[in-house]
């Protein structure tokens, strides 16, 4: 059998093609599902700004809901927080292959065989905000080993990505982030998942701070705990010269070529949404 709604239970739905036919449409207290894939951040802050009492952008709840499922595959991990032996043995040449597996699907040459070394004593790059450095001379990656261990595949991928010929901060993070989510083993997928979502979560908060706070408070105990364990790995570290290095890094990728600087690593999560777009969720 099925059950059969009145008539009184049913809102009506009214389809807008374009923004600049909202007038007339859009009364107070209505609720907006907004499909826009090309100027998303945009609509959110106007829509804000005009009025909006909330945003939840669909890709936030959606990671969120990922990044709860990648933790439940974690071996013996409920209620504590990632550790190192989460993470496979020989890290460096499990993620050098699945990143040159990823590129060489992609039709990029991969010659050679780049090295990506964590980094010690601890602290010395996290000491001027930096996580990680990619040394041409040398033809070496380094990742500092003072970031918390869930930290070390995203971030050994995307050193080892530059070393493949990639300059674009944002292109080595979309080139991590496929190393890492397609990976078989469960920790690399779950740490590459909570570095997407850590991304997802700068925009998110800043474009709405109360959905944002709401979506945090809904994930997993374990999820949390990673979260905090990250923040505590940092605070052993505090910047010293933060602002400064800022601006310098962002002046040496603009006179580079990359002009949106230091805002280009958040590029990644345009990259992977249009790779999802054309090949599927990851």
């Amino acid at each position: 059998t099925t059950a059969m709604r009145s008539p009184s239970q049913y809102r009506p739905v009214t389809v807008v093609p374009t923004a600049g036919q909202l007038k007339g449409f859009v009364n107070p207290g209505d609720f907006c599902v907004v499909v826009d894939i090309l100027r998303a951040t945009t609509t959110i802050t106007t829509a804000l700004a005009r009025g909006a009492k909330s945003v939840v952008p669909c890709a936030s709840v959606e990671e969120s809901r990922a990044l709860a499922e990648e933790r439940r595959h974690l071996r013996d991990s409920k209620g504590r927080a990632f550790e190192e032996s989460d993470l496979p043995r020989g890290l460096e040449d499990t993620l050098r292959e699945e990143l040159t597996s990823v590129l060489r699907r992609a039709g990029y040459p991969t010659a050679g065989r780049v090295r990506v070394r964590l980094l010690q004593p601890s602290g010395m790059l996290l000491r001027f905000s930096t996580a990680g450095v990619y040394l041409p001379f040398s033809a070496e990656g380094h990742v500092d080993k003072g970031l918390h261990p869930v930290q070390w595949p995203f971030t050994l991928a995307h050193e080892m990505a530059h070393g493949y010929g990639f300059g674009n901060e944002g292109v080595c993070n979309f080139w991590a982030a496929l190393a890492c989510l397609q990976s078989k083993d469960p920790g690399i997928r779950y740490a590459g998942r909570l570095a997407y979502w850590r991304y997802i979560a700068v925009e998110y908060r800043r474009y709405d701070p109360e959905g944002f706070r709401r979506a945090r408070e809904a994930l997993p105990r374990e999820v949390t705990m990673d979260l905090k364990a990250i923040q505590k790995a940092m605070d052993r570290y505090p910047d010293l010269v933060p602002r400064l290095q800022y601006r310098l890094y962002d002046s040496y990728l603009k006179s580079q070529g990359v002009k949106e600087g230091m805002k280009s690593y958040s590029q990644v999560l345009l990259l992977v949404r249009s790779w999802e777009q054309k090949h599927g969720k990851l």
